[in-house]
């Protein structure tokens, strides 16, 4: 099916943003663990927050991570912490990031050292698509977003 055009369409994905509860631990993670690039990372405070994220909150500290080949990655820590338990995978409104890495085991292991939890027991071979033959595996960062890595890069 062909895409269809529409004047309201999104010309670009400008970010994807997580919740976190220590901004400082998951920068490690991202930045130290991952390779993400801070972009900023500053306080915002305005009565208008609560309007926004419908959350009685007026102060945020965001940091933005830029990731190789583009696309911004958002870390927001509200000021009471993240609230709550991961969610499992196949649970609706879960999500996870996906990156490509050039060795499995190498990114795994350091990932893994920043704080982030091994779910996959093993990885996995992809079997079939466009990405066969590709092996992947699923953590956890710190605060229990599910991260997926992904041998790469891009299609085959």
């Amino acid at each position: 099916m062909a895409a269809v055009s529409h004047p309201e369409a999104c010309p670009a994905l400008f970010h994807v943003g997580i919740t976190v509860a220590d901004l400082d631990r998951a920068l490690a993670f991202y930045r130290d663990g991952l390779g993400l690039t801070v972009q900023s990372d500053r306080v915002a405070e305005s009565p208008t927050l609560a309007t926004l994220t419908g959350v009685s909150v007026t102060r945020l500290r965001i940091a933005l991570l830029d990731a190789p080949g583009g696309g911004v990655f958002e870390l927001l820590q509200y000021d009471d912490g993240a609230m709550g338990e991961p969610l499992p995978a196949s649970r609706a409104g879960t999500g996870h990031v996906c990156v490509f890495v050039d060795d499995l085991g190498e990114a795994t292991a350091r990932l893994l050292a920043f704080g982030g939890t091994q779910v996959s027991a093993e990885p996995v071979t992809v079997s079939g698509g466009e990405y066969a033959g590709r092996r992947c595996v699923y953590l956890r960062d710190p605060d229990g977003y599910l991260v997926e890595l992904f041998t790469g890069p891009g299609p085959r």
